[in-house]
């Protein structure tokens, strides 16, 4: 009898973790996968744009430009569906701050990066006014205590961003 109450038990849990990660996994699935941030949210797009913006900066560091060109275009995707489905967030309107504030930035180190002629200085100069943008961004919404260095040569990161050649 006790065998047969905890098998249904465990049989049970079996059930309700795999429907769980079927549900969890359909609505994934159902966002297309450029726009995961219709699933996921301002809080993990932030940390994304966190993540890439830190990794565009050593790379800018270590005159990677076709690492610094690859980050700017992932800022540039979570931006963009920043805009299109997170219009606000408690109350302050963050896709129209994104694109007012953000993306004229990232349209600008685009331009740099682009240039025939590659000038290192202009490219950290836009990098940082990337980091300005955000933080402009985060004083004006009363989030000022988010606070993104405008330098960094902290590698936490698996990755070299040293070009390879």
């Amino acid at each position: 009898m006790k065998k047969t109450v905890l098998l249904n038990v465990i049989l049970g849990m079996l059930l309700l973790s795999f429907v769980t990660i079927a549900c969890q996994n359909q609505v994934i699935e159902e966002a297309e996968p450029e726009h995961i941030v219709a699933v996921k949210g301002l809080a993990e797009s932030m940390y994304y744009m966190q993540v890439y913006s830190h990794k565009l900066l050593l790379a800018v560091n270590h005159e990677n430009l076709e690492l610094a060109d690859f980050y700017h275009h992932e800022l540039e995707h979570i931006a963009e569906d920043i805009i299109d489905f997170i219009p606000e967030y408690g109350g302050q309107p963050i896709g129209e701050l994104t694109k007012s504030m953000l993306m004229p930035i990232l349209d600008d180190f685009e331009d740099a990066v682009e240039a025939e002629e590659v000038n290192w200085d202009e490219i950290r100069n836009r990098a940082r006014l990337i980091i300005r943008s955000c933080n402009a961004c985060h004083d004006a919404t009363g989030y000022a205590y988010i606070k993104m260095p405008e330098e960094t040569d902290m590698n936490p990161f698996l990755q070299v961003f040293e070009p390879i050649d």
